[in-house]
């Protein structure tokens, strides 16, 4: 027996089962963050004279995060989100729970080597500010563009 083909149901059941992969998938990806714990978001900026790392960390204390700095790379540690004592989540009815504790551990490469004695390390609203500076020689030098005294003399045409 031969199917007939009608656009309309068949892109209708072609979006349904879209629609569920995209869910599933959202789905196992929420559990698989939850089980491995997360890498958090950071940024890293260059000022010319120091690098600045800032990583969002929620839910940490600073006794939770381990900064070590060796050469050219920043190595971070640390646990995020909070946890509830039996108790209480026993007394409890969850209706939603995205928040979930978990660790991290993350190196950074730096393109030059750095002072990692001269760092400073300040955490504050759930933000890891690190700033480390650069060794003298990778630091950046400011040249200064000027013009000639004299215009160039043109050569004349041969």
């Amino acid at each position: 027996m031969l199917d007939r083909i009608t656009p309309p149901r068949d892109v209708e059941r072609l979006l349904d089962d879209v629609d569920r992969l995209v869910a599933d998938g959202i789905g196992h990806a929420r559990a698989f963050s939850r089980r491995h714990g997360l890498r958090p978001a950071m940024d890293l900026y260059d000022t010319g004279t120091e690098f600045v790392l800032k990583v969002l960390i929620p839910g940490a204390r600073p006794e939770d995060i381990n900064v070590a700095i060796e050469k050219n790379a920043v190595t971070l540690q640390g646990r995020y989100g909070y946890l509830m004592d039996e108790d209480e989540a026993d007394r409890v009815v969850w209706r939603r729970r995205e928040i979930g504790p978990g660790q991290f551990a993350e190196t950074i490469p730096l393109p030059v080597d750095v002072e990692g004695d001269r760092a400073t390390a300040v955490f504050a609203d759930g933000i890891l500010t690190l700033t480390v500076p650069k060794i003298a020689q990778a630091r950046s030098q400011r040249v200064p563009v000027r013009t000639p005294a004299k215009p160039p003399t043109a050569m004349p045409p041969s």
